[in-house]
């Protein structure tokens, strides 16, 4: 059984005594976010070989203690501050870690060489970082600095393989992706460096199309909740392998930063 436990300065999840994910953000979560911190470290099967189930008044719940009160999957209310536990509701089912990701070679094993177009391209698009909204300045254009969403460097199969693993889509990476408008944004230096180290990433937040900052990190604690501004593409194909992107780095980002929280 994994439990949870919060209080006003880390949330830690622990399974089997272990601490598997732990981070600087409790103040700021919703209901409906760490639901999606724990599916992203944990996962609830019927069986070997089963699909994971979502969270549900039939399959698995969290519960605040020592009362058992059930806390909804789509909350958006801040989290008291408490213990929680998950509680396995559906017969049969079996809750695990989900297999590691700090230790996959998330990169190409080659240096691959960046499209020199892409930052016009996404200054063309965009005026202000994503996660602070600082504009531009005109008196320094590196002010702001475009940021791939997936890196180009990325390991293209481990990617697609998580896809299918934690998205349940074949997100079919190609490199007109990796440099198009639609995998790109603005950010400042300092959060450019932290976004890429996965210790600021996002979470879906309610209402269409609009995500959320989570800190993983004190240093960005400011942001956390705040909108992530990032235009949803209008190519189908395009906007499901945004999407996928979005989910690994905060999956991987709950995931690298286990155990005690450290400096970017």
């Amino acid at each position: 059984m994994a439990h949870l436990e919060l209080d006003p300065k880390d949330v830690a999840v622990r399974y089997g005594g272990e601490v598997i994910v732990s981070t600087w953000s409790s103040l700021n979560f919703t209901g409906e976010q760490l639901y999606r911190i724990v599916e992203s470290i944990v996962v609830v099967k019927a069986g070997k070989g089963q699909p994971r189930l979502p969270p549900g008044e039939d399959t698995w719940q969290l519960f605040s203690m020592p009362l058992l009160r059930p806390l909804a999957p789509g909350s958006i209310d801040p989290l008291e501050d408490t213990l929680y536990s998950i509680g396995i509701v559906g017969l049969g089912l079996q809750v695990g870690p989900r297999p590691g990701l700090r230790e996959l070679n998330w990169d190409n094993d080659e240096k691959t060489k960046r499209d020199s177009n892409f930052s016009t391209l996404i200054r063309s698009v965009y005026d202000r970082c994503a996660i602070t909204g600082a504009l531009a300045s005109p008196d320094r254009v590196d002010s702001l600095q475009a940021a791939h969403v997936c890196p180009v460097s990325a390991n293209r199969d481990i990617w697609d393989k998580l896809a299918v693993y934690i998205c349940d889509t074949n997100m079919n990476m190609t490199t007109e992706f990796l440099e198009s408008e639609s995998n790109g944004v603005l950010l400042r230096a300092d959060v450019h460096i932290a976004f890429d180290a996965f210790a600021v990433s996002v979470l879906p937040a309610q209402g269409e199309w609009k995500w959320t900052i989570v800190a993983f990190h004190p240093s960005f604690q400011g942001y956390a909740g705040k909108a992530f501004v990032i235009k949803q593409p209008q190519d189908a194909g395009d906007c499901e392998r945004l999407v996928c992107t979005l989910r690994l780095h905060f999956v991987y980002a709950a995931q690298k930063f286990a155990g005690p929280p450290s400096p970017v």
